[in-house]
């Protein structure tokens, strides 16, 4: 059970998804939430010396004014709710997402938005998701630009026999253990591939001692890996797609393609990750 859930707001763009979906599933699970922003001043961003101290003034105080107006947004969203909630900020030289790692070691779920491009704003002025999923050591909630709502009611597991995977299966417990229906899809190399439907049966078998009911689907690739699985998300009406990230070199997923690269990028599904 998730008790504690942090939610990631990016001082520079609009962040009522992430907002809603938090106290969606806090008042699910009963969770204290944690509001959470940061923002690295441009001096830093620029070479030493590109601007002048007036122009460093002016945007320290806007970055502070809008994470102000970030912490007004998160708690107006959590005002009518009966919830335990906290605020932490941080505008600063230093990185971002150094500052949200360092507070999440308090969250059992972290949540955070993607813009239209699947990236935050802003990696040196806001942080970056990859950085959470990869270094945060919690499941990270991302939410894309165009999901307005989640429920979970409907889950894809995107498996794949690797530590990633299995981490992010028993990260995501929860949300399974809640949801109507489940699906496990494995897409394999080969038409004929004995230890990958194995491996899947096994998922299926862990779950159900865990009270979860999982449908299984086993095909070959036919059209690419991420494509497929977002094929199969959408004819089974699911709304969250749980992966492992990252089972290949960040190398490896940014320059040839991979599952975490397309769900970060053009998934129309939120997903929950883990590495």
């Amino acid at each position: 059970m998730y008790k504690t859930i942090m939610v990631n707001l990016d001082a520079f763009q609009d962040c009522t998804r992430q907002l809603d979906i938090a106290a969606h599933f806090a008042e699910r699970f009963h969770a204290h939430v944690i509001g959470i922003s940061a923002c690295r001043a441009l001096q830093s961003v620029y070479e030493a010396g590109a601007l002048s101290g007036d122009v460093i003034d002016l945007d320290i105080a806007e970055v502070k004014q809008r994470i102000r107006i970030a912490e007004e947004q998160f708690r107006v969203a959590f005002a009518r709710r009966t919830l335990s909630i906290e605020w932490r900020s941080q505008a600063s030289m230093g990185s971002p997402s150094r500052f949200v790692l360092q507070q999440a070691t308090c969250a059992d779920l972290l949540i955070t938005g993607l813009d239209k491009a699947g990236f935050l704003l802003n990696r040196n002025r806001s942080g970056h998701a990859t950085d959470l999923i990869m270094h945060a050591g919690r499941p990270v909630l991302v939410v894309p630009e165009h999901a307005h709502s989640l429920q979970a009611n409907n889950i894809l597991i995107a498996w794949k026999d690797s530590r990633e995977a299995r981490r992010a299966v028993t990260d995501a417990l929860p949300f399974l253990q809640m949801a109507n229906r489940v699906v496990i899809a494995c897409i394999t190399e080969n038409d004929v591939d004995e230890a990958a439907a194995a491996s899947v049966a096994d998922v299926a078998a862990w779950l159900l001692t865990h009270n979860v009911t999982a449908k299984s689907v086993v095909e070959p690739v036919h059209e690419g890996i991420a494509k497929q699985i977002q094929t199969i998300a959408a004819n089974e009406y699911a709304d969250l797609i749980v992966a492992g990230a990252y089972g290949h070199s960040r190398f490896q997923e940014w320059t040839l393609g991979g599952v975490t690269r397309h769900l970060l990028r053009d998934a129309e599904s939120c997903s929950l990750m883990s590495h």
